[in-house]
């Protein structure tokens, strides 16, 4: 097997996994939109959590028995189709010992006839043997047919598939490196912030720790190159203030700025965050998948707000005011 055939395989397997991951994303965004419509006095928090199932069943592979896919209708009727067949197969082909003994002792009882088929036989075999092998006699005795010819795609349809398999993988490729280029570069602005030792501020973020039941540890810096706060990590989060407006923020609104953070973490937006990234890119073609990532961003940002109150928007809107002066 040679590169294109293997190249040509891979995207056989490739088209049948996005085509049928493309078909059974349709009708689960599509209930999701009309219960966001029916429900859109419900909590924002019922609604974020409702589009998460988006990107469960982007994650799981499209055989699995979800009522949204097509494997849950139609693998109980293939398995029963599997039955019938092979309720229906014959039973030589089940390869028991009885078969095969049987099948001996019927060639041991044919042997008389066999030999006589062959003394019948002898006068042609005796006046073929004197030719030589370029006789069309011999060539046409000795002749074995052949089994029948594996069937192949075209060259065309296969050369299409991998190009689109190709193209694909290039713009995918690109978008995930950008989205691992940007958290490299958070990453930087981690390491270049100066860490905070007031006490009076890790005593504030104590309590909104308690307060929303926060167990994990974060920390506090000082960051020049972010313009509002912002949350980096997942199992050692860090919260990103900057420096040009912490002077400018009184204790309740920086209070307000902290609970606001704490909600993220809380509520773990890092990693859905991330995953939106990833599936993101790998299904950029499906205007779907763009439309279930805006409103999972959309109604996380009202449940983050509803959770925090008037305080807390307060603040990050003096945040944002106070960098946009600073720069």
């Amino acid at each position: 097997m040679n590169v294109l055939e293997s190249l040509d395989g891979l995207s056989r397997v490739w088209g049948d996994w996005m085509l049928q991951m493309a078909w059974q994303v349709v009708p689960l965004v599509l209930i999701l939109t009309a219960l966001t419509w029916l429900w859109r006095r419900k909590s924002a928090g019922l609604l974020h959590t409702l589009w998460l199932l988006v990107l469960v069943r982007l994650v799981l592979p499209p055989a699995f028995a979800f009522p949204t896919g097509w494997a849950f209708w139609v693998l109980p009727a293939a398995s029963d189709l599997r039955a019938r067949q092979s309720d229906s197969a014959p039973p030589a082909l089940a390869g028991s010992y009885p078969t095969v003994s049987k099948t001996m002792a019927d060639s041991r009882h044919d042997d008389s006839v066999v030999q006589n088929a062959a003394a019948e036989r002898a006068p042609t075999t005796a006046l073929t043997a004197d030719l030589p092998p370029s006789s069309p006699v011999t060539s046409s005795t000795s002749k074995v047919p052949a089994g029948p010819e594996p069937i192949t795609r075209p060259v065309a349809a296969r050369s299409w598939s991998s190009s689109l398999m190709l193209a694909w993988a290039g713009v995918a490729g690109t978008l995930l490196g950008f989205l691992f280029w940007g958290s490299i570069r958070v990453r930087g602005w981690v390491r270049e912030a100066e860490p905070i030792d007031d006490p009076d501020l890790y005593s504030l973020l104590e309590d909104c720790r308690q307060r929303l039941g926060v167990t994990r540890l974060v920390e506090l810096r000082n960051s020049e190159s972010c313009t509002t706060p912002v949350v980096v990590g997942v199992r050692r989060p860090v919260i990103l203030l900057p420096k040009a407006v912490l002077s400018r923020l009184s204790t309740a609104e920086m209070k307000a700025v902290l609970l606001h953070e704490l909600n993220h973490i809380a509520r773990g937006d890092a990693i859905v965050n991330l995953l939106q990234g990833v599936l993101g890119a790998v299904y950029f073609f499906h205007p779907l998948v763009w439309w279930a990532n805006a409103s999972l961003r959309r109604f996380a940002g009202r449940s983050v707000r509803r959770a925090d109150g008037r305080g807390t928007r307060r603040g990050t809107t003096r945040v944002r005011r106070s960098a946009g002066q600073s720069h």
